[in-house]
């Protein structure tokens, strides 16, 4: 993050799309099931460059903020993936009710 070449952040850019993303499963998902290398590959490539806008505006965002507007966006973004996986972890164990209502 603080490399002062751009190495760095690109790798840590890279790395990131590593990272399980429930919405990147579902577009995978829906890709496979074309059952076609040419459509499959369209509609990923389309759900990346519809994603390039976002991620690359809250990066810039977050570039321009403030630093102690950053650390707390830094601390919120924390916690709030703490409480994210709380919340699947009880879902799996059904301690909490799912949103789409799973009927047994």
């Amino acid at each position: 993050m603080r490399s002062p070449s751009l190495a760095g952040p690109l790798a840590l850019g890279v790395f990131n799309a590593f990272l399980p993303c429930q919405l990147i499963y579902a577009f995978a998902a829906r890709a496979a099931s074309t059952a076609s290398v040419a459509e499959g590959t369209l509609t990923m490539l389309c759900f990346g460059l519809g994603t390039v806008p976002a991620m690359l505006s809250l990066g810039v965002a977050r570039k321009l903020a403030h630093p102690a507007i950053r650390a707390r966006l830094s601390l919120v973004a924390g916690v709030l993936v703490v409480i994210f996986g709380l919340v699947t972890l009880l879902r799996g164990f059904e301690l909490v009710p799912h949103p789409a209502g799973h009927v047994h």
